[in-house]
């Protein structure tokens, strides 16, 4: 999908995409714009303005299936 107009991805925007998925870091061309240094994504924050959309969910699970992921440590048991 294409997030600005959530229209699926024509097949040339596919073929752009995979291209680029395969191209090595070394071969990107940043003649116009250039590489950014360590320092400056020092105090970056990942997903500042991505929310995902969540939707509720009942789910009935086996309380011995509970109890090991209770006992795997801080997560589902502290779920709301």
């Amino acid at each position: 999908m294409n997030k600005a107009n959530n229209q699926p991805l024509t097949p040339q925007e596919q073929i752009e995409l995979t291209n680029l998925t395969a191209m090595p870091y070394e071969q990107i061309d940043y003649s116009d714009i250039p590489a950014t240094s360590p320092e400056q994504w020092r105090e970056a924050e990942q997903g500042r303005f991505y929310r995902p959309v969540k939707q509720q969910l009942t789910l009935r699970i086996d309380t011995d299936v509970i109890a090991w992921y209770k006992s795997q440590g801080k997560g589902l048991s502290n779920a709301h």
